[in-house]
């Protein structure tokens, strides 16, 4: 019996040494592994410095002299200036991409408050409020409206009653009898766009030129005062 047990324990000792020297053969290679990354970055991270600064010489008009290259400590100056240049860069695109993205528009909060307080009562029509997704076209939408008028061409601005995040701003051409329509969230951000002629199917306007169309409405709007708004007359129907 004592054989027995003292035979599987050498066993096991056996295994478990055969083990840890798999491990250690691993963790060696593992080292060497990582040693070797860290070797070829820092020959890539030269090799892009020396590129770097060759290029800009030759925009400046000042070549470097043939097999001229960066010292180690020029180099390591060069990478963390170059860093941080461009890791400004990177992050002032991140901010300007995040508020393109949140739709975010200085300003245009404070237009719909003016308009959801101050405007006047008006409604959509029920198949505009249905194409735009922010009615079931059984019922006009009833919203606060602000409007200004130059001739024949009217702008409006609509903030739904019962949905205050539903923004929909109208251009319309009354000679013409056409109108665009362009919903907005309460930041500003597009959600859709369509076109109409009086007696025509709506039509969806195209999303790089409603984009575009729907940021000069924005700019509009939030470049008036409320004095320039039109809070009074007939409601737009």
């Amino acid at each position: 019996m004592h054989t027995a047990i003292r035979a599987f324990v050498h066993v096991e000792i056996k295994r478990l040494q055969t083990m840890s020297g798999v491990l250690k053969r691993r963790e060696i290679m593992l080292r060497q592994s990582l040693a070797w990354a860290a070797t070829s970055l820092q020959q890539f991270e030269w090799g892009v410095a020396d590129s770097v600064y060759a290029f800009r010489r030759c925009i400046l008009g000042r070549p470097a002299a043939p097999g001229r290259e960066l010292s180690e400590s020029q180099r390591r100056s060069f990478v963390r200036s170059e860093t941080r240049h461009w890791g400004w860069i990177a992050g002032t695109l991140a901010a300007l991409l995040s508020l393109q993205a949140l739709g975010a528009h200085p300003g245009f909060d404070a237009v719909v408050q003016s308009v959801l307080h101050n405007g006047r009562d008006g409604q959509l029509p029920p198949n505009l409020s249905l194409v735009l997704g922010i009615g079931k076209g059984d019922a006009p939408l009833i919203v606060k409206q602000a409007v200004v008028r130059d001739g024949p061409k009217v702008r409006v601005f609509n903030v739904s009653v019962v949905n205050p995040k539903d923004i929909v701003i109208l251009r319309t051409n009354e000679q013409e009898r056409t109108t665009k329509a362009y919903l907005l969230s309460a930041t500003g951000k597009l959600r859709t766009a369509v076109s109409y002629h009086a007696g025509e199917p709506t039509q969806q306007i195209p999303t790089a030129g409603a984009i575009s169309e729907s940021a000069d409405e924005i700019k509009y709007w939030t470049s008036l005062g409320n004095k320039e708004l039109d809070f009074g007359g007939r409601p737009h129907d």
